[in-house]
């Protein structure tokens, strides 16, 4: 597991374009700024060939409400940095088809989760999309009642794990 270097995002964004429907999939320069903005909590895992097998895309983001699909989030006030975020918001996380199975999401998940607290982070969000508010729950997160996920489809769940 590994910082993202430059040369995957192609593959990043074919794993991306399977994994979402319609409407979901983001621009690879959106995705992009993401780890951008806070590389020290996106990461991308690969087998020994280079081939990504999955990858996930955390930020600080110090709001309630998620930042909206396809948004350039590079200037928005609900970013700090990592030393002063109390919120850490996982964007995207999604896992090659032929490595699901594998362990490849805990093991994200696990990472993401020991930096957050490394950082002394209170708490790690979410929108869970696509009938997945079950898997997240199965790391601790648990859906919270908000408007604010229209952008992410009907059937959106904004969720906070508590730290």
């Amino acid at each position: 597991m590994t910082e993202i270097p430059e040369q995957v995002w192609p593959q990043i964004e074919q794993i991306q374009e399977v994994a979402y429907r319609d409407g979901l999939a983001e621009d690879i320069d959106i995705l992009k700024i993401k780890a951008d903005v806070s590389p020290e909590t996106c990461f991308v895992c690969m087998d020994e060939d280079d081939q990504v097998l999955g990858y996930v895309l955390a930020h600080p983001w110090e709001s309630d409400v998620p930042p909206c699909i396809n948004q350039d989030i590079s200037e928005r006030d609900e970013v700090v940095s990592m030393e002063d975020a109390s919120t850490l918001y996982i964007h995207d996380l999604a896992i090659n088809p032929d490595a699901r199975g594998a362990g490849i999401a805990q093991a994200l998940i696990e990472n993401v989760i020991t930096h957050a607290e490394d950082f002394n982070i209170d708490k790690i969000s979410l929108v869970a999309v696509q009938g997945m508010a079950s898997f997240w729950g199965k790391y601790g997160f648990k859906s919270i009642q908000s408007n604010s996920t229209d952008s992410y489809g009907d059937d959106a769940q904004f969720m906070v794990h508590q730290l």
